[in-house]
């Protein structure tokens, strides 16, 4: 019997972190500068060695034969996290509106290897913009209207696959604060073909969409239904049959994104959908015993190895020892006060495997950094 082992990775290969901040002073338009900054660094994220002096693979054959190289040889593509921040300052110099948002890029070779693929990636982060750059709007005018109110939200990026035939992410967007449950918490989801960089749709990896909601609707109600009782004392209020046909719907309009895991399929449920909160459940593909629900393809890229990024709201279900009963994982920050910077700084991540926490602090020794903890999975 192979022995299955979860551990924690500071620094993922393939993925890198490159962090700055962005920001308004002036209470002018948001849109002033964002794309520009974010051009800017997504230019030195993929710069081969100088972001000044590097070229571009299309204008230069030499490098265009050996990037299409780098993708022949390796397989897949290497990713480079951005993490970037946006301030609105009160006149004492506290930060009245504070936007933080994660994005995937490709580094310069892949970048060059997988036109499509950064084009699409480029896209998804566009999508993620677009939807901060709102926000921002909107908080911009309820601060100009009651100046005793402040804002902090973020667009965190969380890596579900990358290998050579899939990348699947998922963006959690938590506005703090404004409501009484806390936050409000919503997604979006993008799974992609690596060759190609065309996105995988819901209906090329399920190919029983009937069974496949069944069984959703049964982890989802049960869950919700548990946690409500638990924090509300009391029930959902409809019955099952109800529930699944409003799953159907949120499909249909966005409410109920989906990733391509390593191991099934992930759906999430915004906040204030079907609960005040957010909610996840995955079917996976080891579930799927009479070969009904998933289609073969995607069914049998199941993997044995993997490293897969979990969401701080939601959290994720992973068969961490083969018992075909996924355990709960759970990730969140923890801060302490440094008076270097004179604020609260990120110490470290708590990390929870069915329901045993540890906390990890942010160094280990060596010297290795890290913002977001991935779960790996492994053999031996």
């Amino acid at each position: 019997m192979r022995n299955h082992r979860i551990a924690i990775l500071f620094c993922m290969i393939s993925v890198l972190l490159l962090a700055g901040c962005a920001g308004r002073t002036d209470g002018s338009d948001a849109s002033d500068g964002f794309k520009d900054k974010l051009a800017a660094a997504s230019e030195k994220g993929q710069a081969k060695d100088n972001p000044e002096t590097a070229e571009r693979a299309e204008d230069n054959p030499e490098t265009a034969e050996n990037a299409e190289d780098v993708k022949n040889e390796e397989g897949k593509p290497n990713l480079l996290l951005f993490r970037q921040n946006a301030y609105e300052w009160n006149e004492d110099g506290t930060p009245a509106i504070k936007h933080q948002y994660t994005y995937f890029m490709l580094d310069w070779e892949s970048a060059a290897a997988y036109k499509a693929l950064a084009a699409s990636l480029e896209d998804a982060r566009d999508e993620m913009l677009s939807k901060q750059q709102e926000v921002w709007e909107e908080d911009l005018k309820s601060i100009e209207e009651n100046g005793m109110i402040s804002f902090d939200e973020s667009w965190e990026v969380y890596l579900r696959r990358a290998d050579e035939k899939y990348l699947s992410f998922v963006s959690e967007f938590c506005s703090e604060g404004l409501f009484d449950d806390g936050a409000y918490t919503e997604y979006t989801a993008h799974s992609y073909n690596v060759d190609s960089g065309k996105e995988i749709a819901f209906s090329d990896v399920i190919a029983d969409e009937n069974a496949f909601f069944d069984l959703l609707a049964d982890k989802m109600y049960e869950s919700i239904n548990s946690k409500l009782r638990q924090y509300y004392s009391s029930d959902i209020a409809e019955d099952k049959e109800s529930f699944k046909n409003g799953l159907w719907d949120l499909k249909k309009s966005g409410g109920l994104v989906w990733t391509l895991d390593p191991f099934g399929v992930t759906c999430y449920l915004s906040a204030y959908t079907k609960a005040p909160f957010a909610e996840s459940a995955v079917i996976q593909f080891s579930e799927d015993a009479d070969h009904v629900i998933f289609t073969d393809e995607y069914r049998d890229s199941a993997k044995d190895e993997y490293v897969i990024q979990v969401p701080e709201n939601v959290g994720s279900y992973i068969d961490v020892n083969d018992s075909g009963v996924p355990e709960y994982v759970d990730v969140s920050e923890f801060y302490d006060y440094d008076e270097s910077y004179d604020e609260m700084v990120l110490s470290g991540l708590r990390l929870s495997c069915g329901g045993d926490w540890k906390n990890i602090p942010t160094a280990k020794p060596g010297g290795t950094d890290f913002v977001r903890a991935p779960w790996a999975r492994s053999n031996g």
